[in-house]
Formats: structure tokens, sequence, C-alpha cells
């Protein structure tokens, strides 16, 4: 192959990139400032690893109960340094900020997954206390979202405890739901497959004749 000529490609104007630029930008500066911040966090809490401690936590865990036993407990997983004095991380703190962690990457099975969630923890600590310095319960949006969160873990907690116990569809209702939307999926299936066999006669019929034929909805 064989280049004759090199042709630039045309730019778009500035105003139609602006706005793409201006997000790719921030994207790179957020992940950048991400990093530096863990960096920090990492040089002021010292995090001190005990990988044997994890590995054995990890060994203990029962994929099947989703549960470890009570041994892990007084596991040491971590040492680490937060205002000035060193605190331990434990066996059963770890089972605290899994049962109360909403989701997490990784297996509970894998020594670097377990570090990487324990590591997390620490950021979230961390990042917790640096904001309760900027004295969110000043600032009015902060109270508004904490009053609607509130309110729906309020109203959430009374439609399990309250609400849910006392409904208990019947059988005969389920039963009837099920054929119901058993009768629609055939409907559908049947109207599918009348549609299919016309567009087949349709074809049949332009390949013998010319024909012009509407388009079929």
């Amino acid at each position: 192959m064989m280049v004759k000529n090199i042709v630039p490609a045309p730019l778009q104007p500035y105003k139609d990139i602006e706005q793409k630029l201006r997000q790719a930008i921030t994207i790179r500066m957020t992940n950048k400032y991400v990093y530096e911040s863990v960096k920090h966090i990492q040089a002021e809490t010292k995090p001190k690893f005990y990988d044997q401690a994890i590995t054995d936590l990890c060994r203990h865990y029962d994929q099947k109960e989703k549960k470890w036993s009570s041994k892990v407990d007084s596991m040491l997983l971590m040492e680490y340094t937060f205002h000035g004095n060193t605190k331990q991380f434990k066996g059963k703190d770890f089972k605290e900020f899994i049962q109360y962690q909403p989701m997490f990457f990784g297996s509970l099975q894998n020594t670097e997954d377990v570090k990487k969630m324990i590591n997390t923890h620490l950021i979230s600590l961390f990042l917790y206390d640096e904001a309760q310095k900027l004295s969110p319960e000043n600032d009015s949006e902060y109270l508004l979202f904490k009053g609607w969160l509130r309110n729906r873990f309020y109203i959430n907690y009374f439609r399990e405890h309250v609400i849910l116990p006392h409904i208990q569809p019947q059988q005969k209702a389920v039963q009837s739901n099920f054929k119901m939307q058993n009768d629609s999926l055939q409907q559908q299936f049947l109207i599918k497959k009348e549609k299919e066999e016309y567009r087949q006669q349709i074809d049949r019929l332009k390949t013998n004749y010319k024909l012009v034929v509407d388009k079929m909805t």
C-alpha cells in the first residue's frame, strides 16, 4: 500500500467540543486528586497489614452460610495511626464492616481482596473524620438530604415490619396471576407467529408476482 496524500481531519469548532473537553479534563483531575488523596491517607494512617491473619480470616469464611465462626473475632488484621494514636482492626471489626456495607467488590475468601476492603474502610474512616471538620450540620442542603434519608429509612422500616408481615397472598391469587401472565405471553407469541407467517406469504407473493405491498406494522 502506498500513501499518496495526507489530508488532515477537519477540527470541530471549539464551542461544539468545549463541554466534552471540560468533562475529559475534570475526569483526569478527579482521578489525580483521588490518587493523591489515597497516598496522603496512607501516609497519615500508616497501615500495617497482617497478611497471615487475613489469610486465616479468609480460610474461616463459610461461603455457603455467608458467615465466619467466632474464632476470627480476636484476629489482629491491621494496625494504623489515627489522631496520633495506634489503633487495631480485628476480625470482629471486619465482620461488622461487611455486615453494614451495602456493596463491596471482591471475594471474602481472597486475601488481596479482603486487604482492599480493609483499606477501603480505613479511607472511609479518615474521610468521615475530615468531613466532620467542615461542620456539615450547618449546611442547609446537607440537613435537607439527611432529613430525606431519615424519612426514607423510617418509611421502609415501617413497611417491612408493620405492613408486609400482614400481607400474605393466597395461593389461589398467586395461581390466578400466573395464569393471566401465561395467557398474555401465549397471546403475544401467537400474534408474533401470525405476523411472521403473513410476512412469509407476502415474500412468496413478491417472488412470483411484482406487487407493491404497504409496509406492515
